[in-house]
C-alpha cells in the first residue's frame, strides 16, 4: 500500500498543511491581541513549540504550554488558560458542524449522530454564554460562582478567566475573524484528508465521495481528543477503521491514519528548533 501513494497528491497534502498551521498561527495572535501585541512569526514559532509538546501529552493538553510562553504582567496564565479553552471550544464546535452537515447529506442515521448534535448544541450554548453573558464582578453569574464553589482560591481563579471573554467581546470584528479562520481551517484539513484519499487511491473506489469523507473524518478526529493515549494516536487511527469499515480494508485506513497523523508528527518535529530557546527563556 505504501508503494501506491500517489507523491503528487500527498505533497498537495502537505502544501495544504502547511497553509492550516499559518492559519492556526494568526487565529491565536488574535485570541490573544487584547492582551499581548504579538507578532505574527512569534505566533508561529511558539504554535509549533506547543505541537512538541501535544505528541507527548494527552487530548493536545501541550497547547498550555501556549499561555505559559506568552505570560507577562498582563497575559497571566489564568487569562492564558481561558484562551486555549475558547480555542477548544470553538475547534469542537467547528468540527461538529462539519461531521454533522456531511452526515444529514450522506443520510446517516446511528447513536453517533445523536451524540454529535448534542456536542453541536453543547458547544453552541456555551459559546453564546461565553461571548454574551456579564461577568462583571457583580454580576448574577459571579455571584452564582462564589456561592456554588466552595475554595476562594478556585472562586478567583474562574472569575479572572471569566474576565477574558468580557473583553474579548468588545471586539466583535476580531471575535468574528476567529470564528472564520476556525471554519477555513478545519475546512482545509478535510480538503487534506480527500487529498490523502486520492494519494492513496480510495476515492476511486465507488461508495466513498467528498462528503462521506467530511462526515467521518471529524467523528474520528473527536475520539482523538479524548484524553486517552500520548497525542490522540491510536484512538484516532482505531476510530478511521471502524467508521470507514463499509468503505475501505483496515490495512488501507491504518496507512491513511498513518498519513493523517503526519500532520502532528511534522509540527512537532519542527517545534524542536524553536524549543530550546523559548524554554530557556523562561
Amino acid at each position: 500500500n505504501f508503494k501506491q501513494i500517489n507523491l503528487f497528491y500527498f505533497s498537495f497534502a502537505m502544501i495544504i498543511l502547511f497553509i492550516t498551521f499559518l492559519i492556526l498561527a494568526y487565529r491565536w495572535k488574535l485570541i490573544i491581541k487584547d492582551y499581548k501585541n504579538s507578532p505574527l512569526s512569534k505566533c508561529i514559532k511558539v504554535f509549533f513549540v506547543s505541537q512538541s509538546f501535544n505528541i507527548i501529552t494527552p487530548s493536545n493538553i501541550g497547547d498550555f504550554s501556549k499561555a505559559y510562553f506568552f505570560k507577562d504582567k498582563k497575559y497571566t496564565l489564568k487569562i492564558g488558560a481561558s484562551t486555549i479553552i475558547f480555542e477548544r471550544i470553538i475547534d469542537l464546535f467547528a468540527i461538529a458542524t462539519f461531521s454533522i452537515l456531511g452526515i444529514i447529506i450522506i443520510d446517516i442515521q446511528s447513536k453517533i449522530t445523536f451524540l454529535l448534535k448534542i456536542l453541536m448544541i453543547l458547544m453552541f450554548s456555551i459559546l453564546v454564554l461565553l461571548l454574551t453573558a456579564n461577568f462583571k464582578k457583580n454580576s448574577i453569574i459571579v455571584k452564582i460562582i462564589k456561592i456554588i464553589i466552595p475554595f476562594n482560591k478556585i472562586k478567583n481563579l474562574v472569575i479572572d478567566m471569566l474576565s477574558y471573554f468580557e473583553t474579548l467581546r468588545k471586539d466583535k470584528i476580531n471575535v468574528l475573524k476567529i470564528f472564520l479562520l476556525t471554519y477555513l481551517f478545519w475546512f482545509l484539513s478535510l480538503i487534506q484528508g480527500y487529498v490523502l484519499f486520492m494519494a492513496i487511491g480510495l476515492t476511486k473506489v465507488p461508495n466513498i465521495n467528498f462528503f462521506i469523507i467530511i462526515a467521518l473524518i471529524p467523528i474520528s478526529i473527536l475520539i482523538g481528543m479524548i484524553p486517552i493515549t500520548v497525542g490522540g494516536m491510536g484512538t484516532r487511527e482505531l476510530a478511521m477503521i471502524v467508521t470507514f469499515s463499509p468503505y475501505a480494508p483496515a490495512s488501507i485506513m491504518i496507512l491513511f491514519g498513518l498519513m493523517f497523523s503526519i500532520r502532528y508528527i511534522f509540527s512537532s518535529l519542527l517545534g524542536l528548533i524553536w524549543l530550546n530557546k523559548f524554554i530557556n527563556k523562561k
